[in-house]
């Protein structure tokens, strides 16, 4: 008997054909809806505005994608879904959905621009077939909450206007916390920390997992039976760097990075003071830290700056009754080899003075959680600003969300006050004693809106999302609006960062 012919029927997706000669051919779509269902993001087909091309290698083993955005405007986010395949398996997608999907990313694509990708593909037999849908995939916000459970938290994501939420983590036991949602570029991971107070001994820690916005393909990243949390992924969307702790006996909390597959974990900082410079550990610092614990990571969005927070051990010449005095260090970054490019440093001085004794003004960083711009310009975080009014007095003069030029400040070196880079955004005293709420924190910032995001909290059971809309001049246009008001806590609120050009390219 002959080869059975495979029937392509009109085509509602773009089919590529793997004909008895192995050549590769492209049907196009047929008539289509742009309207898409898919759990947990929002998408619009976008056939019209793509070419599609492709090849198979001689040994039938690589089948190469070239995506060409021919329409006038810019794509940021594509995914390609393989929503079936005849005689073919897919062997490297990005993501497999609960569909059993795989999932490829590309983007971001100028008017015009090609982006191709090899496929790693095993041929059962020929004819083959590969449809694909072509998904325009749009921002959305992921946060923690406790709603329909008491204690514990699971991971929830919703559009940019509050509406069409979704539980992407799902079950009812008390005694798993899932916190501290990021998104990766690409969007197809969503990562969290996860903690199962029902663990074994030799299994318990907070640990770093990912999730496919829908549901899908749970796993863990981080080590078992060793505290992860409040990871950020790389520009490629394929590793992740988080605080870990317990990893070398000389510090209690260190930076770390890992694979999303799982590979390997390495330590960039330690927090004694001594990073990894891709062959020893090498002090950075001389400073007593406290409890010997570098925290809260957190990359900008090109991935060539690595910022973390160190606190010194020592009370002495503290102005202000605020606890230790927390540092910000910043360390350049590879985002391709996933390495430290240069020993960390101090980002700036906390006081405007040669020491604090003569100081006037004074910075408190300890509850700066930075959020960066597209453009790498500018960090949005809460911090506190001090102003000497005598010899003995130096009441607080600024608390609530600021602005620093992030870019001046890096060109400018260490040896310059955190303070004169900074600009006043929103002081929230005011805000939070009209709303009655006894903490806010927890910002991002949305560029396309200028829009800032951030928690108010009201009690240990209610946490809300609200949302600051500011002018070009980056001042509020006008009081903050809620953005999800619910009484349960909705924790962390986060935006994936743009997709950089070039990383989600093979």
């Amino acid at each position: 008997m002959g080869e059975q012919e495979i029937e392509v029927p009109p085509a509602a997706y773009f089919t590529v054909k793997i004909d008895s000669d192995y050549q590769a051919y492209v049907i196009p779509p047929g008539s289509y809806s742009r309207t898409v269902d898919y759990d947990g993001i929002d998408a619009e087909r976008v056939f019209a505005m793509i070419d599609l091309s492709a090849s198979l290698n001689s040994t039938h083993d690589i089948l190469t994608l070239k995506v060409n955005d021919k329409g006038t405007q810019e794509i940021k986010r594509l995914w390609a879904v393989a929503v079936e395949t005849q005689n073919l398996v897919l062997l490297n997608p990005d993501a497999v959905n609960k569909k059993n999907q795989g999932v490829l990313v590309f983007g971001p694509f100028a008017s015009k621009e090609s982006i191709t990708r090899n496929l790693q593909v095993q041929i059962l037999a020929v004819p083959a077939l590969l449809k694909i849908d072509f998904l325009e995939v749009k921002d959305r916000i992921v946060w923690s909450s406790s709603k329909g459970l008491s204690l514990s938290r699971r991971i929830w994501d919703m559009n940019l206007d509050g509406e069409d939420r979704f539980q992407v983590t799902t079950g009812t036991e008390e005694i798993i916390h899932q916190t501290y949602p990021s998104w990766s570029p690409g969007m197809e991971w969503i990562e969290f920390d996860e903690l199962d107070y029902g663990a074994a001994p030799e299994e318990y820690g907070n640990r770093v997992y990912i999730i496919h916005p829908d549901g899908a393909s749970k796993r863990p990243v981080s080590p078992a039976g060793k505290w992860s949390e409040q990871a950020v992924f790389t520009p490629s969307g394929k590793a992740l760097v988080y605080s870990c702790s317990a990893r070398q006996p000389e510090s209690n909390s260190d930076i770390c990075l890992a694979e999303i597959k799982g590979d390997y974990e390495i330590d960039l900082v330690r927090g004694d003071g001594f990073y990894w410079d891709g062959d020893s550990f090498e002090q950075f610092t001389s400073m007593d830290v406290m409890e010997r614990r570098a925290i809260t990571p957190k990359l900008t969005v090109d991935g060539k700056y690595l910022f973390f927070t160190l606190y010194e051990n020592t009370l002495a010449g503290i102005p202000v009754a605020q606890g230790y005095r927390p540092y910000m260090f910043v360390m350049p970054f590879d985002p391709v080899m996933n390495r430290p490019a240069a020993p960390p440093r101090l980002l700036a001085r906390l006081y405007d003075a040669d020491t604090i004794s003569n100081a006037r003004r004074y910075v408190q960083l300890n509850e700066c959680f930075p959020s960066f711009s597209p453009d790498g310009k500018n960090m949005f975080c809460f911090l506190r600003e001090f102003v000497r009014t005598s010899p003995t007095t130096f009441p607080q003069n600024f608390y609530g969300i600021a602005r620093v030029k992030i870019e001046e400040l890096l060109a400018a070196g260490s040896n310059v006050y955190f303070g004169d880079y900074m600009e006043r955004v929103f002081d929230i005293r005011a805000y939070q004693k009209s709303i009655n709420a006894y903490y806010l924190n927890f910002p991002d910032y949305i560029a396309e809106q200028n829009r800032i995001i951030f928690n108010s909290q009201f009690n240990d059971f209610m946490v809300v999302i609200d949302a600051l809309e500011l002018d070009e001049k980056f001042q509020p246009k006008s009081s903050p609006g809620n953005l999800l008001w619910e009484i349960s806590v909705n924790f962390t609120p986060r935006l994936p960062p743009p997709m950089i050009r070039g990383f989600y390219r093979e």
